[in-house]
C-alpha cells in the first residue's frame, strides 16, 4: 500500500490533466514490485555483470517496470528502495513523454557483457536522460534529487516520510 502511494505521487508529479493523451498512455503500463530474490541472475549478469545480492534494482522495457525490492521493513528500507524505484519510474515517464527524442551519453559507461557506452554516443532520451543523471549525482556536478513527504500511520501517530527520487521535473 505505501509502495503505490509512493508510485502515485511520484508519478502525478510529471503529468498534468491536460495531457489526456499521455495518461492514456500510463494506464498501459504495468509496475511489479517483487522481493530481490526473485531477480534473474542471468538478466544481471547479461546487463550489468554481477550485483551483490540484496540490492535493490530493476527494468524498464515497453510498457512495463520490474523492481526488485530488499523490502525487510522499516522507512530505512522503503527509502533505499524508493531511490532505486524512482530511477526506473523516470524512465517509464520519459518513455511516455519522449518516445522518438534521442540525447548524448556524458559519460563513457561501461556494462558487462553489453559493451561500452560512449561519451557523445546517441541514444533514445528516454534511457540517456536518466543514466546521464545518475552520473551526475555519482560525480557530484549535480544533485538531481527530489524530494517527497508522504505520510504513514503508525498506532495511533501519523509518522512523517521524506522520500528522495530522481528529479526530472525541469524537463517539459
Amino acid at each position: 500500500m505505501f509502495y503505490r502511494q509512493a508510485i502515485t505521487k511520484y508519478v502525478s508529479l510529471h503529468f498534468s490533466s491536460s495531457q489526456k493523451a499521455q495518461l492514456a498512455e500510463l494506464k498501459n503500463w504495468i509496475i511489479y514490485l517483487r522481493p530481490v530474490e526473485a531477480a534473474s541472475g542471468a538478466f544481471q549478469k547479461d546487463l550489468v555483470g554481477s550485483f551483490a545480492t540484496g540490492i535493490p534494482h530493476g527494468n524498464t522495457g515497453k510498457q512495463v517496470v520490474n523492481m526488485y525490492l530488499n523490502d525487510n521493513g522499516g522507512d530505512m528500507y522503503f527509502r533505499m528502495n524508493f531511490r532505486q524505484l524512482s530511477h526506473e519510474l523516470a524512465h517509464m515517464i520519459l518513455m511516455i513523454k519522449y518516445p522518438d527524442r534521442y540525447g548524448r551519453l556524458k559519460f563513457n559507461e561501461r556494462l558487462e557483457g553489453a559493451g561500452w557506452g560512449k561519451i557523445g554516443e546517441k541514444r533514445k532520451f528516454f534511457s540517456v536522460e536518466v543514466h546521464n543523471r545518475e552520473w551526475e549525482i555519482r560525480t557530484g556536478k549535480k544533485r538531481w534529487l527530489r524530494s517527497i513527504t508522504l505520510y504513514r500511520r503508525a498506532g495511533k501517530k501519523w509518522i512523517k516520510v521524506i522520500l528522495r527520487g530522481l528529479d526530472i521535473l525541469d524537463l517539459k
